[in-house]
C-alpha cells in the first residue's frame, strides 16, 4: 500500500475508492478498517483533527457492523480492541 511507502496523499486516493466501494455495499466493517487506514494516513501528514474525526467515525462503523459479519481475518479488529481504546485529541 502507497501508505506504507511514504505517500500518503496517494493513499487517500486508493481509500476513497474502497470507500465507494465498501458504502454502496452496505459493509460497515470495510468501512470501518478504511476509516482507520483514511485516519493514519491523515496523522502521517501531521492533520491531527481529521485523523481524530476519522477514527471516531471509523469506531462508530465499527460498532454497527454485527460480529456476524466479521469474516475470519478481521479477528484482529475486535479482539485487539479497534474500536474500544481510548484517545486524546492534540491540544
Amino acid at each position: 500500500m502507497r501508505l506504507h511507502h511514504d505517500s500518503p496523499v496517494e493513499a487517500l486516493d486508493y481509500f476513497q475508492f474502497g470507500m465507494l466501494a465498501a458504502d454502496a455495499s452496505g459493509g460497515e466493517l470495510a468501512a470501518s478498517i478504511l476509516s482507520m487506514n483514511q485516519a493514519l494516513a491523515y496523522a502521517v501528514m501531521g492533520t491531527a483533527d481529521l485523523a481524530c474525526d476519522l477514527i471516531d467515525r471509523g469506531r462508530a462503523q465499527f460498532a454497527v457492523a454485527g460480529a456476524s459479519d466479521w469474516p475470519g481475518w478481521s479477528g484482529f479488529l475486535h479482539q485487539n480492541g479497534h474500536a474500544g481504546h481510548g484517545r486524546r485529541r492534540p491540544q
